[in-house]
């Protein structure tokens, strides 16, 4: 084939009218690209006809051979989005809203996979979704990329599997879709924080000035949640991503909305948490 090249499986993608919607490729051998698609405009979702059941769990993966390798496995209510970018917002429409759903993307060197899976992830935020799961792939030590179609065909890889979405991570415990979401709440926002609104600090140093913090555990500071009768310390701010949670008035993001919470609860941003700060 003049377009895909030798060595290479290919998987043409029919509406039921018979017309071609997607065309993509996987190379047999270490050819690079490894995956290679025709250029036409995506309008569906590969195997999206399981939907029409209203299954209670679907897992959302990137390629048509992940798609495959999950069903052969026994998850069959898989669907696959044509890669990182292929999910839209009409397809939303296709789920039941009661649908737990679970987006398992490429753990990749660059981070692509964890990004699509943010964007897909948002897409169904954004369209009262709330019951959606992140699925890190757990990489094997000289792997340089996890799909879903490598860890199911290495050794034990079915177990690696339920491994891997036993520890599914739900969106708003997630630090990069809480940051992702903060980001694109500040783009929308008539008016954007300024300074002022936080005195060019991070999450640790708005915490220790405005909560009382309880331990401090890793990555991560426990803390009582200032904008809610807190009696369990619910509040967890997390350092390396510079976002927070608060599980139990369910708020999150960043540095803009903690201090925009502030704000909010008539209390004052202090000036002097900077110095108190550096003592934590």
């Amino acid at each position: 084939d003049r377009y895909f090249g030798a060595n290479r499986i290919i998987f043409p993608v029919f509406s039921r009218a018979g017309e071609l919607v997607h065309c993509s490729s996987r190379a047999f051998d270490n050819t690079e690209p490894k995956h290679k698609h025709l250029k036409i405009p995506i309008k569906n979702l590969y195997n999206e006809k399981c939907l029409a059941a209203n299954p209670v769990r679907v897992i959302l993966v990137e390629g048509v051979f992940d798609c495959l390798s999950m069903i052969s496995f026994g998850f069959t209510n898989t669907v696959a989005t044509f890669g990182t970018v292929g999910f839209k917002k009409q397809y939303c429409e296709l789920f039941h809203k009661n649908t737990e759903i679970d987006i398992i993307f490429d753990n990749d060197e660059n981070g692509s996979g964890m990004k699509g899976a943010v964007k897909v992830a948002l897409i169904l935020y954004e369209n009262n979704f709330k019951n959606v799961n992140i699925v890190n792939l757990k990489k094997d030590i000289d792997d340089k990329k996890a799909d879903c179609n490598s860890v199911l065909t290495s050794k034990n890889g079915y177990f690696k599997m339920l491994r891997s979405i036993a520890s599914k991570m739900p969106i708003l415990s997630c630090p990069a879709f809480l940051e992702s979401l903060d980001i694109l709440k500040s783009r929308r926002s008539p008016k954007r924080p300024s300074k002022e609104d936080f005195f060019d600090l991070n999450m640790r140093d708005l915490a220790i000035g405005h909560t009382r913090i309880i331990r401090k555990h890793g990555d991560r500071m426990m803390a009582f949640c200032p904008f809610h009768d807190d009696s369990t310390a619910s509040l967890v701010i997390y350092l390396n991503s510079n976002s927070f949670y608060c599980f139990g008035c369910n708020r999150g993001g960043g540095p803009p909305t903690f201090a925009r919470l502030l704000k909010d609860a008539g209390i004052n941003i202090r000036e002097d948490m900077k110095n108190e700060a550096r003592f934590f």
